[in-house]
């Protein structure tokens, strides 16, 4: 079977500058943030690839939380949370990923699930989550010294 071809898309509009994880609480309102995506019925795998601006070695997290919802509560789950660590790869000047934004090289995993790939030579790595069963997903981040992140994302 074929896996459909997806572009990417930027996870934020605005890059995350949250020196530390935002708390998500169960809620009856429609989570809706810059970062909150509706998952389309029939996919259920999402792709990243992180990013931000950083220096090369800078570390930081990042967590992937999907959303379901039970009649009018809407309920957060930590599906994946991986470190992350900044390389010398870089985007282009006046593009999507732009060339003051560092791409990431190692990434590993240290709650949940996720399929990484890693290459700590400076080659741009991906992260593989499974979101079956969720409505919605979110990125959130947890910089510590670095300036901002996002990601690039696919479902498929």
């Amino acid at each position: 079977m074929a896996i459909p071809v997806r572009e990417w898309k930027r996870v934020r509009t605005t890059s995350s500058t949250d020196a530390s994880f935002p708390a998500r609480i169960a809620t009856t309102t429609e989570p809706v943030d810059d970062g909150v995506w509706t998952i389309p019925n029939g996919e259920d795998t999402l792709e990243l690839v992180p990013f931000g601006i950083a220096n090369d070695d800078h570390t930081c997290d990042m967590r992937v939380i999907g959303w379901r919802k039970i009649e009018t509560l809407w309920v957060p789950i930590v599906i994946t949370q991986v470190a992350l660590t900044h390389c010398t790869a870089v985007g282009v000047a006046s593009a999507a990923v732009l060339n003051t934004e560092r791409f990431c090289d190692t990434t590993s995993v240290t709650k949940g699930a996720a399929t990484v790939q890693t290459v700590p030579d400076n080659t741009i790595n991906y992260i593989i989550v499974g979101v079956d069963g969720f409505r919605k997903f979110e990125v959130t981040f947890d910089l510590g010294a670095g300036t901002n992140a996002n990601a690039l994302f696919a479902l498929y």
